[in-house]
């Protein structure tokens, strides 16, 4: 029987006895995972923040906010799952072209408690046509909804998540304070959530040139 600690003393002593030669593998082994992995990421994204910036005709401000910039970095730093990657890099087009009127750092913390499939998620739920939705009676709402919903389930449902996996992620968001869902299962945007989507999932607008 193979027995964990015994284990553990041998590779202990062998360390030893070799002046730290396994830790320092392993370290060495550890910083050269993380780094590559870093480098994955902050690649991602700069590639999605210059096609961002490039798609609205904008240009870096000369006056952008080097603070909000070098916080949104190192928010950023380390996440590679792409749907995470995208609501940073709309955040650092806006900051760095000065459009960050409306970013807000609480939206930080907000971010780094979502999944992929909740991003995702937000991200379709909260498109214009769902803030017109709004307007129209409660019935035409829960119709359009209705419909609208299950766009957004066909996405999770090409991702693997089941029906209960896709509760979870309202679940999530309600909890972060973005949607809300009614007795009737009426589910939409909060002020907060709408402040959200703007600032963090909307992608940078083109610029308005004069003939």
């Amino acid at each position: 029987m193979n027995d964990p600690t015994h284990t553990y003393e041998i590779i202990r002593n062998i360390d030893q006895a070799t002046g730290g030669f396994v830790s320092h593998s392993f370290e060495r082994l550890g910083d050269h995972i993380l780094d590559k992995v870093l480098s994955c990421g902050r690649k991602k994204l700069s590639e999605r923040t210059e096609e961002r910036i490039k798609n609205s005709d904008r240009q870096v401000s000369v006056e952008f906010s080097a603070k909000l910039t070098a916080e949104i970095l190192r928010n950023a730093d380390g996440v590679m799952a792409d749907e995470i990657i995208d609501l940073w890099a709309n955040l650092l087009a806006k900051a760095i072209t000065g459009q960050d009127r409306s970013i807000r750092p609480v939206y930080f913390e907000v971010i780094s408690k979502l999944s992929p499939m909740d991003a995702l998620f937000m991200t379709e739920f909260g498109k214009p046509e769902m803030r017109q939705a709004m307007l129209v009676d409660l019935q035409s709402r829960r119709n359009f909804v209705g419909s609208f919903i299950s766009q957004v389930n066909a996405l999770l449902d090409k991702a693997g998540l089941d029906g209960d996996s896709r509760k979870y992620c309202q679940d999530a968001l309600q909890r972060q304070g973005l949607i809300k869902i009614d007795d009737a299962g009426f589910c939409s945007m909060t002020i907060f959530g709408l402040g959200f989507y703007e600032a963090v999932c909307a992608p940078l607008t083109k610029t308005t040139r004069v003939p």
